[in-house]
């Protein structure tokens, strides 16, 4: 014998986590008396469910409660329930096919969209500017590379190899800010242009430190003793360093690194990778 209970609303099948998808027509419970659980069965069973109207939600699950869901709390799922093919979005009716008796019911999504908005004229100057302003500076970190390694006096004195350093890594850091505005579709790349962009960030302001000590050391401590091999030694440790504080802020939770507005750390890898080096 079969049994069958109609739900109104999902007020005794409660969720911890909705996330954004709503119950979105009335719950159908079918079971076999006798039976805990009739699976498998050829053909499915087809349901038809009337939408909520008063939900504003799109893309229709077909789905059924599982008990054992979120560590026995209960969820949705929708593991051995399809939609019906010929479904489109006008329809009031959704029909749904499943394998297996319980309780079914649809899940509407009702999360936000964010409708495209047009670039006003003053966005676009800014972005113009922006990338007007990255292009000559590249332009320019370029020449000074090429003029410091062109002469043989610049490139031996202690100041020009720093610069030089400093160079290629603002060059760094210029393109991957221009990578983070345009990666944050992909999440993967999104995360990896964001650390990127830490990194390169990092190791500029450790050069910008090894020159503000070399100055020091040659304006201030002009009797004391040098450091041998200062250059090599900052160099090293302005490019290396960053690596471990990158990959100790990234571990953790890459999404940390992930924006849908632009790539660039967040949260604690933020203060860790971008404020504290200032403090």
């Amino acid at each position: 014998r079969i049994t069958h209970a109609v739900f109104l609303s999902d007020s005794l099948f409660l969720r911890r986590n909705s996330n954004d998808l709503e119950v979105g027509g009335i719950i159908i419970s079918a079971s076999v008396v006798g039976y805990n659980s009739i699976e498998s069965l050829d053909p499915p069973v087809s349901i038809s469910f009337l939408k909520n109207q008063s939900i504003n939600g799109s893309g229709p699950l077909c789905s059924y409660w599982n008990p054992t869901l979120d560590d026995g709390y209960g969820d949705w799922s929708s593991d051995g329930c399809q939609i019906d093919e010929s479904y489109n979005d006008t329809q009031d009716y959704v029909t749904c096919f499943c394998n297996h008796l319980t309780s079914f019911s649809i899940l509407l999504d009702v999360s936000p969209t964010i409708e495209p908005t047009e670039e006003t004229p003053l966005a676009l100057a800014l972005n113009a500017v922006t990338y007007i302003g990255i292009i000559i500076s590249i332009f320019c970190l370029l020449i000074t590379i090429i003029s410091y390694l062109s002469s043989k006096k610049l490139r031996a004195s202690e100041n020009g190899q720093l610069l030089i350093n400093l160079c290629l890594a603002l060059i760094g850091l210029y393109v991957t800010f221009i990578f983070a505005i345009h990666s944050t579709p992909v999440i993967g790349l999104c995360a990896f242009v964001a650390a990127a962009l830490q990194y390169f960030f990092l190791v500029s302001f450790m050069i910008m430190a090894s020159e503000a000590i070399s100055l020091y050391m040659k304006l201030v401590v002009v009797l004391g003793r040098n450091i041998p091999h200062f250059v090599i030694k900052a160099t090293l440790i302005s490019w290396v360093t960053p690596i471990f504080i990158v990959l100790f802020c990234f571990a953790p939770n890459y999404e940390n690194y992930v924006s849908d507005h632009f790539c660039r750390a967040f949260n604690i890898p933020y203060y860790i990778g971008m404020v504290v080096p200032f403090l």
